[in-house]
């Protein structure tokens, strides 16, 4: 052990002392190894005050176990875990179990009819689906066939002998016509006769009348606007739909050529007078579904809505069930409607009130161009366009039928259509030169090719 050694052990410190106490240091122990005077100083300022001396420096032991810090933090960890400080606030429950039951009661009075209409109505009510062909103009002139797009629908059973009601344009050009029964059962539909006109159609399905449920029909000259709706159709795809809403409006006239779905079948100019509007929700796919009361009778059949994406806007419109009970009993019986009428042929519309801004006729109306040989008008007296001195003079401009207004050729079409041949109708008319307006009976009639 070197002296510098033996002065840090307590031993040694003492036999230091001693020999300071003393004074007989032997010679060279003033000097530590290596340390010169600085050491020297040290001793002496340490003799000269024993009461300072600096108390040696014990060794510390080895320290706390890390293994015991290891598993104090797991022990910690897991408590934490425990109450949910760790795991984002979720708490297990071991013993955690069903809640128990809360008694429902009956339903309300509301909710009882819905459901007993969706009940006893929707086995009446059909899923449609075809194809139809789309083909281009090829090179040699020759259509070629580039394709097909499946179409989808709804409708309702009409009868007990299998006949199927729809819109006319969900079914127009289709091929492969699938109908899907409430009970999932599918059939062929064969077409039986349409009136586009009025979007109506109706098609043949080969199933036994067990499995067939007419839906119940009512009427629609007595609805009145805040009357339930109640639609069910396949939008979408999604058969046996309900959705409820109210009348909203009545009598509306829907243009055709609306985009999309909401496109109704018709030649260019025809509309859909007399339409029910709802906000009971119909969107892709409803389209030939019918539109029902609150006692769960057919009201109308849903054709087409106001939508700039394709999806219900709260605007839906359907065509009357009185049309409905005038038109498809004559589409089973011959296949087609004959147009009913009184033998004329009208100015355009766009030509009649170009007249009105000439001053050639004096207010807006149904212009007759020409009257039909022998028909009913002719049989009446109306006139057409004809000459007169020095100038042709317009044919007669009917104003009104038994007393509703007429402001074009189509709210003349709209209200003979609605009426059967053999009715007489009373037509109010301004002819030229006359002062004033003429009143002509007329009886209706079927209309042949005018020629």
């Amino acid at each position: 052990m070197s002296e510098f050694d033996a002065a840090r052990e307590p031993a040694a410190a003492g036999r230091a002392g001693d020999l300071l106490d003393r004074g007989d240091w032997p010679e060279g122990a003033a000097r530590y190894p290596g340390q010169g005077r600085a050491a020297e100083h040290f001793v002496e300022r340490t003799a000269e005050r024993p009461e300072q001396a600096v108390e040696p420096r014990r060794r510390t032991g080895r320290g706390v176990s890390p293994w015991l810090v290891f598993v104090l933090l797991v022990i910690i960890a897991g408590l934490l875990f425990r109450l949910g400080l760790l795991s984002g606030g979720s708490v297990l429950d071991p013993d955690a179990a069903p809640r128990p039951i809360t008694p429902r009661g009956e339903l309300a009075p509301a909710e009882q009819t819905v459901t007993e209409i969706y009940e006893r109505v929707s086995p009446s009510v059909v899923h449609l689906v075809g194809r139809v062909p789309e083909y281009r103009v090829d090179a040699s002139g020759q259509q070629a066939l580039i394709g097909e797009r499946q179409v989808s629908g709804s409708g309702f059973v009409w009868n007990a002998d299998g006949h199927v009601v729809t819109n006319a344009h969900v079914i127009a050009d289709a091929e492969d016509l699938r109908i899907t029964l409430a009970d999932g059962t599918t059939y062929n539909g064969r077409p039986v006769g349409a009136l586009p006109g009025r979007d109506i159609a109706v098609l043949k399905i080969d199933a036994p009348p067990v499995a067939l449920t007419p839906i119940p029909v009512g009427e629609s000259g007595d609805l009145r606007v805040g009357q339930s709706t109640f639609a069910i159709g396949s939008p979408f795809g999604l058969d046996q739909t309900l959705t409820t809403g109210v009348v909203s409006g009545l009598d509306r006239a829907i243009p055709s050529g609306l985009p999309g779905e909401s496109a109704i079948a018709g030649e260019p100019g025809q509309r859909i007078t007399g339409a029910i509007q709802t906000d009971a929700a119909i969107n892709v796919g409803n389209s030939g579904g019918p539109l029902l009361d609150s006692a769960g009778r057919l009201i109308g059949m849903n054709t087409a809505i106001f939508t700039d994406g394709g999806r219900s806007g709260g605007i839906g419109f359907a065509v009357p069930v009185d049309d409905l009970n005038r038109f498809v009993p004559e589409l089973i019986r011959t296949g087609e409607v004959r147009p009913i009428g009184i033998g004329v042929g009208l100015v355009m519309d766009a030509g009649m009130r170009r007249d009105v801004r000439l001053g050639r006729i004096p207010r807006a109306g149904a212009l007759v161009g020409r009257v039909l040989p022998g028909g009913a008008a002719d049989q009446a007296g109306v006139l057409g366009t004809r000459l007169g001195e020095n100038r042709t003079l317009p044919g007669d401009l009917i104003v009104a039928v038994d007393g509703r207004d007429i402001g074009s050729g189509s709210d003349l079409q709209d209200v003979l259509t609605r009426r059967k041949a053999g009715e007489t109708v009373t037509l109010t008319i301004v002819r030229a030169g006359e002062p004033d307006p003429l009143k002509l009976d007329v009886t209706l009639q079927e209309l042949p090719e005018f020629p």
